[in-house]
């Protein structure tokens, strides 16, 4: 492997790990407070199955929180888009 290619995949191994870690701890947050009785818990969940996005929420935040969620699925498109036009002007 070039340089480049190596150093994008140590990110994107990063980028996962940390993505797993993420869930984990907020797994555990929401089992604590569940647990402790602080507040009922709320959430929200986003996944794209090909192009069409599965939303669920709960909780007295889950519209909030469905919201926000949509707002950064909407801005991971868009960046995905820009990125992959860039890539078909640069082999053109």
């Amino acid at each position: 492997m070039n340089s480049q290619a190596s150093y994008l995949f140590k990110i994107g191994l990063f980028m996962i790990f940390t993505g797993f870690i993420v869930i984990i701890l907020g797994s555990l947050l929401l089992a604590y407070s569940a647990l402790r009785g602080l507040e009922a818990p709320s959430g929200a969940v986003i996944i794209f199955i090909g192009p069409f996005p599965v939303a669920v929420s709960w909780g007295a935040h889950g519209g909030l929180l469905m919201i926000i969620g949509l707002l950064i699925a909407i801005l991971m498109i868009v960046l995905f888009l820009i990125m992959f036009r860039r890539r078909v002007v640069e082999v053109l």
